[in-house]
């Protein structure tokens, strides 16, 4: 799991750009007003401009808080082009934050303000301040020294009731503002919302984002930064690529790649993260291969992880290390097998390895008397690898054959294919 950090969080201190509270709730595009703040793949967008088509709409602007910029050369009030965009569906339903002053009168909610500790000196009266509460039974626990500062504390009060039934209405929404509280550097995207409407999980909130518009590499890194905050599904997490050229409606379509990040959030709610981009991978590209392979990122609490497992091997397996330094994320799975008993043989133990490093374990597992079988490695093990060189093995003597420092041969027990002579053999030598 990633750490807060206290750098600049993900969202502005929205507070301060609306001038008061802030309510933060779910609605269609096309419900978008100006001045609304809403996601986008670049990050929050301060809505100063809307663009209508026939079923799409367009909200840009630029981030909470920036001045605006004026275009060269043009009289003022003449501002420069938005910074940021957001292209969707009208009838997507996207997180808007908005100003509660744009909201009306919410049924059982008053505002009461008074006066506090009023002390009546001849012909005026001197208070040492003023209180805020509201008719739905809420009290303020400040005492605030203008009837305007314990009117905005009202406001609050009244904000957080919008926000709080946004938040019943959909548990996805929730888990997305926690998480980018708790979590501030995690990578923008452009939420859309829905819900579970029948089935066992009616109900529960759906949180997606589509990441089309970014390279394949961004797409990757993304994707890895929010799986760390999910319990991914991997039935439903894969990258595939499909060679071209596909006939569709619009025409030929070349080589794509698809990607798909699925995975619970807690608190009911569902997280989806895809990605559908043109174009083969970048070692599929013209000219040859420009890298063998993308390098994977092993997460520093898998290398702890691992390493605590070396130094602290298990009852069924054991843990080591084949010796080679490489920082790089294992995409394959260098297997050491018998023959039999059975007729899919037996399996002793693995390397976790890159394609670097690929002949290096099977001509280890080889040299351990083995045979080496090699499969790429799932996606689970994909998007949060083993570190390259990593052992797991299920026999003192295979731990022995396939890490670094081998033991001595009394180390070898049965499940080894190398036995160890037995007393009777030694006395007829």
């Amino acid at each position: 799991m990633s750490t807060s950090s206290t750098e600049a969080p993900a969202v502005p201190d929205l507070v301060r750009v609306f001038g008061g509270p802030v309510v933060t709730m779910l609605a269609r595009a096309d419900e978008a007003l100006l001045g609304d703040v809403v996601d986008s793949i670049g990050g929050p967008v301060h809505v100063r401009e809307i663009v209508q088509r026939r079923d799409r709409w367009t909200l840009a602007g630029d981030p909470p808080g920036r001045i605006a910029r004026s275009t060269a050369g043009a009289p003022w009030p003449g501002t420069a082009e938005p910074l940021l965009r957001r292209t969707l569906p009208a009838h997507d339903k996207i997180r808007i934050r908005r100003s509660v002053r744009y909201f009306g009168r919410l049924k059982g909610h008053a505002q009461d303000v008074r006066s506090h500790n009023p002390v009546k000196h001849g012909c005026y009266t001197r208070v040492d301040g003023y209180t805020a509460a509201c008719s739905c039974g809420w009290k303020a626990k400040d005492v605030y020294a203008s009837k305007g500062k314990a009117s905005e504390a009202w406001l609050g009060h009244k904000a957080g009731q919008f926000t709080e039934a946004a938040y019943a209405d959909n548990s996805a929404l929730l888990w997305v503002d926690s998480t980018e509280v708790v979590h501030p550097h995690l990578p923008h995207v452009p939420w859309t919302f829905k819900k579970i409407v029948s089935g066992p999980r009616h109900g529960q909130g759906i949180a997606e984002a589509s990441l089309d518009t970014l390279t394949l590499d961004q797409t990757r890194r993304v994707m890895a930064a929010w799986q760390t905050v999910l319990d991914a599904d991997n039935r439903e997490t894969f990258e595939e690529y499909f060679p071209g050229r596909d006939d569709t409606p619009r025409g030929p379509r070349p080589g794509h790649t698809r990607l798909r990040l699925s995975g619970d959030g807690g608190g009911n709610a569902r997280v989806i993260l895809t990605a559908d981009i043109d174009g083969p991978p970048a070692e599929e590209t013209e000219g040859g291969p420009v890298s063998a392979e993308p390098r994977l990122t092993v997460k520093p609490s898998s290398a702890r992880y691992a390493e605590e497992l070396r130094l602290n091997p298990g009852k069924a397996s054991a843990d080591g290390h084949a010796g080679w330094a490489c920082g790089a994320g294992a995409s394959l799975l260098a297997g050491a097998e018998t023959p039999g008993p059975g007729r899919l043989g037996t399996h002793h133990g693995v390397i976790y390895v890159c394609i670097g490093h690929q002949a290096a374990a099977e001509e280890r597992i080889v040299g351990a008397g083995y045979e080496p079988r090699v499969d790429p490695a799932p996606p689970s093990h994909r998007w949060d690898p083993w570190p390259c060189g990593h052992v797991t093995a299920y026999s003192t003597a295979a731990l022995a054959a396939l890490s670094a420092q081998p033991g001595p041969d009394e180390a070898r027990d049965l499940a080894s294919p190398h036995r160890a002579p037995d007393a009777a053999e030694d006395a007829e030598r």
